[in-house]
C-alpha cells in the first residue's frame, strides 16, 4: 500500500508541502522438513521466511517551492528470521528491527547550479543479531551517520 500527496489546504507557503508513505505486509510462511534420529520419521516445521520481515514501512514528508526542496524520511522494517534450528532454540538467528532517519535539502540557484547538504541514518541505528534470546548476541553492527555537502551543474 502506497501514497503520495501534496498538502495544498494548507496556508501559505505550506502548501507546497507533500507526504510519502507506503506498508508492506509480507506474510510468507515456509515448511521445513525435520528428520528425527531417534523415531526415524520426518516431521515438518512451519516458519516466517528466512531474510523477511512480516512488517515494513516508510514515510517522507517533502517541500518543493521556488528552488527550495528538501525532505525527511523514516524507514522501519520489523524483526526477520535469518535462521532456526527446531531442535535448538539457542540455534536460532533472529535480526532486532532495523529503522533509519534521513534528511536532505537543495536549492537552485538558477537552472544550471544548485547547492544542498545531506544526512543519512541521523538515529544511528545498526542491526542487531541475536541467538534465540537477547542474552546470546550473534553479532551488532553499528551504521555511520554521514553528512554531506553537495553542488550540482547541469548542462
Amino acid at each position: 500500500m502506497q501514497g503520495t500527496t501534496f498538502l495544498p489546504i494548507l496556508p501559505w507557503l505550506f502548501k507546497y508541502v507533500g507526504v510519502n508513505g507506503n506498508f508492506t505486509l509480507f506474510d510468507s510462511k515456509v515448511q521445513y522438513p525435520i528428520f528425527d534420529e531417534a523415531t526415524k520419521t520426518t516431521n515438518w516445521y512451519e516458519s516466517q521466511q528466512f531474510w523477511q520481515s512480516k512488517y515494513a514501512f516508510n514515510a517522507a514528508v517533502f517541500y518543493e517551492h521556488a528552488g527550495l526542496n528538501a525532505r525527511v524520511a523514516y524507514n522501519w522494517r520489523s524483526k526477520r528470521v535469518d535462521s532456526l534450528d527446531p531442535n535448538n532454540r539457542y540455534r536460532n538467528l533472529f535480526t532486532d528491527p532495523t529503522q533509519r532517519l534521513d534528511a536532505s535539502i537543495n536549492y537552485d540557484i538558477n537552472e544550471h547550479f544548485s547547492v544542498g547538504a545531506e544526512a543519512t541514518n541521523l538515529t544511528r541505528k545498526g542491526d542487531r543479531n541475536f541467538w534465540g534470546y537477547y542474552t546470546f548476541p550473534q553479532e551488532i553492527t553499528y551504521f555511520a551517520r554521514t553528512f554531506a555537502l553537495t553542488a550540482r551543474a547541469r548542462l
